[in-house]
């Protein structure tokens, strides 16, 4: 995976992927920045044994 993610994911399918893998609040996340969002959300993916999105 390169850092890119597919243009049909939303905010809070990201948000969801975080919360599930890192048990953050929507709370939490609706503080993050779209970059910080994206960021986790390609740790999580890598958690999680996601190869490619």
């Amino acid at each position: 995976m390169d850092g890119s993610y597919q243009l049909s994911l939303t905010t809070d399918e990201l948000a969801a992927d975080i919360a599930v893998i890192f048990h953050r609040s929507p709370a939490d996340i609706g503080k993050m920045s779209l970059s910080e969002i994206l960021s986790w959300r390609y740790q999580a993916a890598k958690r999680c044994g996601q190869q490619d999105e």
